[in-house]
Order: C-alpha cells, then structure tokens, then sequence
C-alpha cells in the first residue's frame, strides 16, 4: 500500500481497539478488500423482481452476507435475494 491509502490503513490500524480491531481491519485487508459483488441488479430483474428501490435494500445484503462469510457463491446469493424478495412480499415471476 502506498501514498494515501498505505496513511488511511496505518491510521485505521492504530486507531482499532484492542487485537480484535486490528485482526478486523487486517482480515479487510487480506479477505475482504477489492471482493466484487456476486449478485447484480439485472440478476434481480432475471429472476422476475420488479424494478424499484428495493433492489438497493437486497444488493446490499447480499453483499453483506457475502463479506461476513453467511454465503459464499452466486448461487446461494440468488437464493438469498429470492428469500428476501419473499419476506418484502414481492411476488416473483
């Protein structure tokens, strides 16, 4: 890491509280930084969910289950977003 980025990670590393804070900004690091998202808005409107604000709401928890390792692939990412369309009662087509 250089330049800005390289101060940014110093300054969070210094700032975490205890070794848990600094074993979380390590594994951002190491695990988490630079992952890309498994599910996209034209994978929600694939499976029938029509377009609007909730797509915002599933992509992101989608996204957060990934990083915090509750699903691990496409797939269990598409099955994640029909159950949450279900639970939001939007009926799928």
């Amino acid at each position: 890491l250089e330049g800005r980025e390289g101060e940014a990670v110093l300054c969070t590393m210094a700032l975490a509280r205890g070794a848990a804070g600094r074993a979380a900004v390590a594994r951002y690091l190491t695990e988490i930084r630079g992952r890309k998202r498994l599910i996209t808005g034209g994978d929600l409107k694939g499976l029938g969910l029509p377009p609007g604000p909730i797509y915002s709401t599933i992509l992101q928890r989608i996204h957060d289950a990934y990083l915090d390792g509750e699903i691990e692939d496409r797939e269990e990412g598409l099955a994640l977003a029909r159950r949450l369309a279900q639970e939001a009662g939007v009926n799928l087509h």
